[in-house]
């Protein structure tokens, strides 16, 4: 049979290609598998929502060569032997292998990259690796969960989704609204922000990414996954990749989305009656006459003028109750064994919630509109030689009033219910207590634009360099990136106009025309990388290698140029296998920074880990309920360069000065500035982990979690210790490496999925992070009592008095500790009384104590999704949640008439008075700044803990097959929200707000969105 198929090859050779020559040496192959029984085998593929995949693999792994791949329909005919593995396999997907037995019908569902087993691969520092070989630890989301979230940027998609990821969403304005990310919390005093990589490239951002773009997103979380990135991988890393092409027909995606946005929480205020009610009150308690009459006090109830007894409801004529948002995507991907393509285009818009922001010829509402698009492309030249070039675009337009977003909240919730926003000629209403006015704020003070362009580029090539030694990889890659930005500011001055008791008005400011200023600035970063891979199996030996040449350059121009942010280093990583059961790891970072002197510009940050596979032991036997069992462990420094915005801390630095007095003059001189210091250097991190991996029942229930401790030192500080004698102190101190810091904790995951084979699927999982950081040494000056001291306590605590609660008479008064920070005779019964903790008598600074937790970052982060499907139905909920965080309640509107003139909201409703001094939840009320009340103390505390219903999302796909004769794969109809339900304590304002914003930042949204997806 075979002498008879090389005949015919020779022979059809001359007529035909040799590809049919090449097909027809199949022949013997598929002749020897009829000889031995072989049976064909049809079935269909479908995706984790019952819709079909078409382009998957399907492979017999003993003739590979005779695999076939599913149709639009998903459908596949393939023949196989009885004793033989069918392998389905599809890009971003898990790849599954069944075996063929005496069955005819094979139907499969595969899931996506997070659904995987532990022998799926998965990113590390510069490469990829087994997940089953990982020594370190990394958790990883993939593009089907980022997109569930309807959310302006990638970031805020993140939040409750990965273990050892801190996120904390503190606003909600568009094109403002980014979160701050942690790995692991916050060991230091200064920047904790993650290293971001995108797609191998240093510093790039990813917010802004198109979740259509992203493939996965992995956060490297302990010394032995940062240490190749040196000085800069101490605070974690945040690795993204995005979408590559595959061998297949190309694929369509077309995606649109239509979102609904509202305010979660706003505070509520009372009207004007209880206004002007309460601020009598509050003058009688520091026995001042009233302000309001009673007839004044009748009109505002029965609304007798809306110009002279107004009663405005300021933030619901102000704010808008829905704004829209839209979102569409169109990618296109596929390709050969030569060349495989990704392209996608993406555009987003997202408005802003003013009211009135349309009275002009411009508009002056916040808004953004973002466009985003991406090429990326692999090309195998030969077999031996490849290359690839990725480029992005990212095109940026946001527009706000002329005056800032705090200072408009600012008013809002400041400005009293009495005034009106016009008054009867039409003429804004204020006065001089209330010089600003919401809608000369927002529709009267012009508009801020601001534009960027960015455009990124990547052109790498491979090589392999088996005729040296086999497994042998060299690789290169260069990236630019540059960044456009160009801001145009028209803005004017308005006045207010405030109604006389004669009829006239007087005026407060001045109506100005639009005026013009402009500025612009450009950033451009080159990354080069270079490296050298080896991987090759001896027998039960594997052996993989790296070598790393990285060089990364930043520089900003704006008005002023800006010396570059320059990197160099090189990266080494050795890792060992035996039998797949026990692992070793070695990392190896020496990079520098040219942020210090030349002696301490370079480091050398090593690290170490093993790992065993103890279920792969012979004596672990088989049929155990848990299938998988695996112990991980680390140890190894990585470093820290992000010291803050002052630059060159080893170089002294002077400015021109007033100068100095001599006679009867003052003649100009030179001002030095901060003391230098020449023996600067970074940040060092030593960092321990202990982690374990279990897979049960088949790997149905999965579960990886970590125990980790680190110690950082060399913390930048200024010495609390220097006596003023020598003239400097503060912030003249020269910022020295003497602090130190430990963090521990824990974090995992816990996720469950029942047999794949059942038409009903679901999933659940949930993840915990809990990072507890202590200063250890930071430079205190010495203390009376040691809980005054900041060492021994969290990085970032606050102290303050304990409020035990109101003075209930002037008795109570004269028989407690009186505080010293204000005069005895100012207070009045129904003051915040406060603890005297050292029994001295007085309440003074040695009464202070830590208060809460860190008032920006909580210590525990959590969540919990659920996935079902059935058929084509879907529907998915992830509630996420915080804990151990504190938020201090303060300014407008939680504090009562602020300045004289500020509101009153319902919780002033229950103040203290003699009737309700047993019940009374707040002070007694005052007109104007209560030194005694308002000072940092425990009353105004708030646990940070919350529960969201962050994510929810239903959907129904069709697969019907009138739509597959139109080359429509699926179409998938879906809502999905964001933000949808919070359960916490602190009720005032969201629980994500900054402390001590009282209000002015552009409140959290509440997200309703409604999509369509359709695949070809």
């Amino acid at each position: 049979m075979i002498r008879l198929s090389i005949t015919l090859c020779i022979r059809v050779a001359k007529n035909y290609m040799l590809p049919f020559c090449a097909a027809v040496m199949l022949l013997p192959i598929i002749a020897i598998s009829q000889n031995n029984g072989p049976i064909t085998i049809k079935g269909k593929v479908m995706g984790p929502k019952s819709e079909p995949l078409a382009s998957v693999s399907v492979v017999p792994k003993k003739t590979p060569n005779a695999g076939s791949s599913t149709n639009a329909a998903g459908e596949y005919t393939v023949t196989a032997l009885p004793d033989d593995t069918l392998s389905f396999s599809y890009v971003g997907y898990k790849t599954v292998n069944m075996e063929v037995g005496n069955r005819t019908v094979i139907d499969i569902t595969l899931y996506p990259g997070d659904a995987a087993t532990l022998d799926d691969v998965v990113l590390v520092a510069y490469g990829k690796q087994k997940k089953v070989s990982l020594t370190g630890a990394i958790s990883s989301v993939s593009t089907q969960d980022l997109r569930q979230s309807p959310v302006a940027n990638l970031a805020n998609a993140l939040a409750g989704r990965l273990p050892g990821l801190l996120a904390i969403q503190m606003s909600g304005e568009p094109g403002g609204d980014v979160s701050n990310l942690y790995i692991r919390g916050t060991p230091t005093f200064n920047d904790a922000s993650p290293l971001i990589v995108v797609d191998g490239v240093l510093g790039r951002d990813f917010a802004q990414l198109d979740a259509n773009e992203v493939a996965t997103v992995s956060i490297l979380k302990d010394a032995s996954s940062t240490a190749l990135y040196g000085v800069r991988g101490a605070n974690g890393v945040i690795l993204v990749t995005t979408r590559r092409g595959f061998s297949g027909k190309p694929r369509i995606s077309f995606s649109v989305e239509r979102a609904w946005q509202n305010t979660m929480r706003l505070p509520k205020y009372v009207g004007s009656y209880d206004y002007a009610r309460l601020y009598n009150e509050a003058l009688a308690n520091d026995g001042l006459p009233a302000k309001y009459s009673d007839k004044d006090l009748e009109y505002y109830k029965i609304g007798a003028d809306p110009y002279l007894y107004s009663n405005t409801d300021w933030l619901k004529i102000f704010l808008k109750r829905n704004t829209p948002m839209s979102r569409a995507n169109l990618n296109i991907s596929g390709g050969s064994d030569r060349v495989k393509y990704f392209v996608s285009a993406s555009a987003f818009t997202q408005e802003g919630m003013y009211n009135f922001s349309d009275l002009n010829p411009y508009s002056s509402n916040v808004k953004y509109n973002r466009y985003n698009f991406r090429s990326n492309i692999d090309i195998n030249v030969t077999d031996q030689f490849s290359i690839g070039l990725d480029l992005a675009g990212r095109v940026e337009n946001r527009n706000y009033p002329g005056r800032d977003t705090w200072l408009i909240f600012e008013i809002l919730n400041r400005i009293p219910p009495t005034y009106p926003v016009r008054n009867a000629d039409g003429s804004l209403a204020g006065d001089a207590s209330q010089p600003e006015n919401p809608l000369g704020l927002i529709a009267y003070s012009g508009y801020r634009n601001y534009y960027a362009t960015m455009l990124q580029g990547t052109y790498k090539m491979a090589h392999k360099l088996d005729f040296i030694t086999p497994g042998l990889n060299a690789r290169a890659s260069f990236s630019f990136d540059g960044q456009a930005n160009y801001n145009i500011s028209r803005t004017r001055g308005y006045a207010v106009y405030q109604l006389l008791d004669d009829g006239s008005y007087n005026t407060i400011g001045s109506e100005t025309e639009l005026g013009t200023s402009k500025d612009y600035g450009f950033n451009r970063m080159v990354n080069i990388e270079a490296a050298l891979d080896y991987a090759h199996t001896f027998g039960f030996h594997d052996v993989t290698a790296l070598v790393l040449f990285n060089q990364n350059r930043k520089v900003t121009y704006d008005a002023t140029y800006d010396l570059p942010f320059s990197y160099m280093g090189t990266a080494a990583r050795i890792t060992y296998a035996y039998k797949q059961k026990y692992f070793g790891e070695v990392n190896m970072g020496y990079n520098g920074s040219e942020q210090f002197p030349a002696r301490n510009r370079f480091g050398f940050f090593p690290s170490y880990s093993l790992g065993w596979v103890i279920s792969r032991e012979g004596f672990y036997g088989k049929g155990k309920l848990v299938n998988f069992l695996k112990l991980r462990a680390s140890y190894g420094q990585a470093g820290n360069d992000q010291l803050g915005s002052r630059r060159f801390l080893y170089l002294q630095t002077f400015s021109s000065g007033t100068g100095y007095d001599f006679m009867q003059g003052t003649y100009p001189g030179i001002t030095e500035g901060a003391l230098a210091n020449p023996a600067v250097k970074w940040e060092r991190a030593r960092k321990a982990n202990v982690g374990i991996d279990v897979g049960a029942l088949q790997s149905r229930i999965t579960f990886s979690g970590d125990v980790f401790y680190e110690k950082r030192d060399n913390i930048l500080t200024t010495s609390g210790t220097t006596s003023y004698i020598l003239g400097r102190s503060g912030s003249d101190l020269p910022s020295v490496n003497i602090g130190v810091v430990e963090n521990k904790g824990i974090d995992f995951e816990l996720n469950y999925k029942n047999d794949p084979a059942h038409k009903f699927h679901y999933e659940f999982g949930g993840n915990f992070t809990y990072a507890r950081n202590k200063v250890l040494y930071m430079d205190e000056e010495a203390k009376e009592y040691a809980y005054l001291r900041q060492t021994g306590q969290r990085v970032g605590q606050l102290f303050g008095y304990v409020a035990t609660g109101f003075f209930q008479s002037q008795e109570d008064i004269d028989n407690s500790a009186k505080p010293t920070f204000v005069s005895a005779s100012t207070l009045r019964p129904g003051d915040i009384k406060y603890k005297d903790i050292n029994g001295d008598g007085v309440i003074d600074e040695t009464d202070k104590v830590p208060l809460g937790y860190n008032p920006a970052i909580p210590e525990i982060m959590f969540g919990f999704q659920s996935r079902f499907s059935y058929k084509g139905f879907d529907l998915s909920l992830l509630f996420q949640g915080a804990a151990h965080g504190t938020i201090f309640l303060d300014n407008f509107p939680t504090w009562e008439f602020r300045g004289g003139t500020g509101k009153a909201i319902e919780w002033h409703l229950h103040r203290w008075t003699p009737e309700t001094a047993a019940t009374a939840t707040y002070p007694r009320l005052y007109v104007g700044d209560n030194a005694n009340n308002q000072i940092l103390n425990s009353f105004w505390m708030r646990p940070r803990d919350y529960v969201r219903l962050k994510n929810f999302e239903i959907g129904y796909t069709c697969t019907a097959r009138f739509m597959q004769k139109a080359g429509l794969t699926s179409l998938r109809i879906y809502s999905n929200g964001t933000n949808l339900l919070t359960w916490d304590k602190v009720k005032l304002t969201d629980p994500e707000n900054p402390s001590w914003s009282g209000n002015h930042s552009y409140p959290q949204q509440r997200v309703i969105n409604i999509g369509l997806n359709a695949n070809f």
